[in-house]
């Protein structure tokens, strides 16, 4: 009988949501094997000439098991899904390096799931921009795998990228949103969780985007796309990156100082 009204709950619920703008809160963190880390920190450097400094080393290790959280609000046709900024009470560590990773990004991305519009803020370069894109297709395999996040029965879905990577997502069916966080979308229903599978000769990496939190969303304001920023293709985008970072190397290797 409690387990039936549980059901008949969540079934409402469900319902509700459909109508209303929903709030979902993201757990996001990396992990990675003892190798991956090796290979990580080896393959960086501080300087053209020097290996890493074990001070940055150990503050890139100590990020790596720090998570960051995210903030999904949608509706059935739009989303928009960004990092949530938290006061930390933590004490400088004795280096006084700090090290920030940030498993979804710290942009503002946002979807229209109708218009097949996926927007990207961010700023580089001393520039804000609006990267713009199309939603993207995953090919997603669905498996009878289940288990249950929040109280809700999740289904896991797979798709591979690549022969390095691969995507698993579990979503909800009985939350009727064909959507998720970042830019992953296109399952029967909610995304709740999302593991980034990342796997080479030298270890293997995981992105895990989990949902901690769900609800109806009290402010009820209207989803918007970003407009602040020069508006520019995901490929431009990516063009003017390599450039920037070929600008750099340069600088670094004629021994210009770029402060």
């Amino acid at each position: 009988m409690k387990k039936l009204l549980s059901i008949v709950l969540l079934s409402l619920l469900a319902t509700v949501y459909s109508q209303e703008i929903l709030k979902i809160e993201y757990e996001s963190k990396m992990l990675m094997d003892e190798n991956a880390i090796d290979d990580m920190l080896s393959n960086i450097k501080t300087d053209k000439e020097g290996p890493l400094n074990p001070e940055i080393g150990r503050a890139l290790v100590e990020a790596m098991n720090k998570p960051s959280y995210y903030e999904l609000r949608l509706n059935a046709q739009e989303s928009q899904f960004k990092m949530i900024e938290r006061i930390s009470n933590e004490q400088p560590n004795e280096s006084n390096v700090h090290v920030e990773i940030m498993a979804g990004g710290s942009g503002v991305a946002y979807k229209n799931i109708n218009e097949n519009l996926f927007l990207r803020a961010e700023e580089g370069f001393g520039k804000n921009f609006i990267i713009e894109d199309e939603l993207r297709e995953y090919g997603w395999k669905i498996t009878r795998e289940t288990k249950e996040i929040l109280g809700y029965e999740v289904r896991k879905a797979t798709a591979e990228v690549d022969e390095d990577n691969t995507i698993e997502a579990w979503y909800a069916p009985k939350l009727p949103y064909k959507n998720g966080p970042k830019n992953y979308q296109g399952l029967p229903g909610l995304i709740l969780e999302i593991v980034e599978i990342h796997k080479k000769e030298t270890g293997e990496s995981k992105y895990i985007h989990l949902a901690v939190s769900i609800e109806i969303d009290k402010d009820q304001s209207e989803i918007k796309p970003p407009h602040k920023g020069q508006k520019i293709s995901q490929e431009d985008y990516l063009k003017l990156m390599n450039e920037h970072m070929e600008k750099m190397r340069e600088m670094q290797g004629s021994g210009v100082d770029k402060n």
